[in-house]
């Protein structure tokens, strides 16, 4: 049988950890929804709680396999650069002079589903930036400076960059991997129709 790749539209953002227990799954208070833990399922229930349109949560590894029990025909596995956007803050500085633009400072991360970077300079002043779509993030418009940069992607463990010096050219950083297991909360669907058999 063929494995079957799946999508998580719109993750919610409510924790895991305080939702209600509910069996083996959570009851989440703010939608009035049970959600499925998909790790406590082999891929063929799993399959039948998204036919459903349940809420799940979901483990996903660095093979994009998403977590299951053993057992079942089928497993699911992730698809790349799946529509899981959130909306990032950007967060300029304030007060003091505007920024002039002299420098870029960009890289590339192996995170499947994107996230956050956030740029921090010797003063302590922040500015986040989202993790493209390709993996890529971009700050421009930087003055010379050291920097520390922490890459928080949706899926995996955070990263800390520190004593980036942007001084004389711009600086690419890159390709930074990511470490860790990736845990959804939200809906599931299928990228291909489901086929029996």
């Amino acid at each position: 049988m063929n494995d079957i790749e799946v999508t998580f539209p719109g993750p919610c953002s409510e924790p895991w950890d305080s939702m209600t227990a509910s069996g083996c799954n959570r009851h989440c208070s703010v939608c009035d929804r049970v959600v499925h833990d998909l790790t406590q399922m082999d891929a063929d229930e799993a399959i039948r709680i998204m036919e459903q349109g349940e809420c799940v949560r979901a483990t996903i590894g660095s093979d994009r396999v998403v977590t299951s029990r053993t057992g079942g025909s089928r497993k699911l596995v992730a698809a790349v650069a799946a529509p899981l956007t959130f909306a990032v803050a950007a967060c300029s500085t304030t007060g003091g002079p505007a920024v002039t633009p002299l420098y870029e400072l960009s890289g590339k991360t192996d995170s499947i589903y994107g996230g956050k970077v956030v740029l921090t300079d010797t003063a302590g002043r922040t500015r986040n930036t989202a993790i493209s779509r390709d993996r890529t993030f971009r700050f421009r418009n930087l003055r010379a400076n050291t920097y520390s940069i922490t890459i928080e992607p949706y899926c995996g463990d955070r990263v800390t960059i520190e004593n980036v010096s942007v001084h004389d050219s711009d600086v690419t950083i890159g390709p930074v991997e990511i470490e860790g297991q990736c845990i959804i909360v939200g809906k599931i669907q299928s990228k291909n129709p489901l086929r029996n058999g």
